[in-house]
């Protein structure tokens, strides 16, 4: 992706006030760019607060004030399906218990109780 369309990208990002996703910006340049462009220049490298932040600096020290705040939020908004996937799937490296039972030092039996037989004499 070049510069001017990493600053469409910036721009895109910072005029967003709902969720930003990759074919979002498309839709709002009326396919210019396609999702696939968005998709292979964000996988390009790790992309952080920092590069984000050297992309609106200049415009930030224009309308700064002395009693003025900024807000920065790069949180990532994860995926419920994901996210349980992920905590709830046992994993050998952690004897077969998920990530929840590790991190919160609890037991989960997905396995019906064991049947006890008596035998008779």
């Amino acid at each position: 992706m070049k510069k001017t369309e990493l600053e469409l990208y910036t721009d895109y990002l910072l005029s967003t006030f709902g969720l930003a996703t990759a074919t979002g910006l498309p839709a709002m340049v009326n396919g210019e760019m396609s999702h696939d462009q968005i998709t292979r220049f964000l996988s390009e490298r790790e992309y952080t607060s920092k590069d984000l932040w050297l992309q609106v600096k200049l415009m930030v020290r224009q309308i700064e004030r002395d009693d003025g705040v900024l807000i920065f939020d790069d949180t990532i908004q994860e995926k419920e399906w994901a996210v349980d996937r992920l905590n709830h799937w046992p994993r050998k490296i952690l004897g077969f218990r998920t990530p929840h039972e590790v991190f919160f030092e609890v037991s989960v039996s997905c396995t019906k109780p064991s049947v006890k037989a008596a035998l008779r004499t």
